[in-house]
């Protein structure tokens, strides 16, 4: 119902691993592969997962092909 004290909550709880005991940093960092399926797990469990990966890697790719990037 706060949206802003939700949006704390869900940074922190993924930065700092306190939903899953594994961060988000764990799957998705400068220079690694990015693990969209495990780190979306970290938010919406195993069976979201997928769906929220899906849509990450859309989004990364489209922004990866946009010419000021």
């Amino acid at each position: 119902m706060q949206p802003q004290l939700a949006a704390d909550i869900l940074v922190k709880g993924m930065k700092d691993g306190i939903f899953t005991g594994v961060s988000l940093s764990d799957y998705i960092t400068n220079g690694n592969t990015l693990q969209y399926i495990q780190a979306s797990a970290i938010l919406a469990g195993a069976g979201g997962a997928q769906h929220v990966a899906d849509m990450a890697l859309k989004y990364f790719n489209t922004l990866t092909k946009l010419s000021y990037f």
